[in-house]
């Protein structure tokens, strides 16, 4: 067997599409360039994701990030994108949309593929919470699996995504930060 030492710090390097999903990608790079996740806990390690972004208020009121302008809980819609669309389609499960059997731009092929999560009885009302995914789904065909056309994906992993395997429940995002592109994206 091989054995792996965990590391105390690792670099993840995040590839964000915002051809595919503008509105999901501008608003995660909103929120990096904000520092919104800075020294935010892990808050899920699952099997098949690693998910955080719910804030810390304290109080439970809130279950994503409240702008500090218009003191309102920001949320945006699901957005997916159809390899045979020319823009991405928004508010509707490709189930809702009858379109289920169809493959996606930004399909949830790879291990650290990037999701936005929502609530799971209205697709509408992701705001800050996202995820990796945990589990190389190679084997199954696009838009076969249960996440593509039910969640938003926004990017993927593309450098060291073989240590989220490791990533425990209360492990910290020390930083993030947009390190090319930034200008690519127009926050509200």
């Amino acid at each position: 067997p091989i054995m792996r030492k965990k590391m105390s710090q690792v670099t993840l390097t995040l590839t964000v599409d915002g051809y595919h999903a503008p509105i999901t990608a501008g608003n995660f790079i909103d929120l990096v360039q904000r520092k919104y996740y800075d020294n935010m806990s892990i808050q899920s390690a699952e099997e098949l994701i690693v998910q955080t972004g719910k804030p810390t208020t304290g109080d439970g009121t809130t279950d994503g990030f409240v702008d500090p302008k218009t003191k309102e809980k920001r949320v945006i819609p699901l957005e997916i994108f159809y390899k045979k669309d020319k823009q991405p389609t928004y508010s509707y499960t490709s189930d809702d949309d009858m379109r289920a059997t169809e493959s996606m731009s930004l399909p949830f092929q790879a291990y650290g593929a990037l999701g936005m999560a929502h609530d799971p009885e209205d697709v509408n009302t992701a705001s800050s919470q996202f995820w990796f995914l945990k589990w190389d789904q190679a084997l199954v065909a696009p838009s076969r699996n249960t996440l593509d056309g039910s969640q938003a994906c926004f990017g993927y992993v593309t450098k060291n995504q073989d240590v989220l395997k490791q990533v425990s429940k209360g492990d910290t995002i020390i930083s993030m930060k947009v390190v090319q592109g930034a200008e690519n994206f127009f926050a509200k």
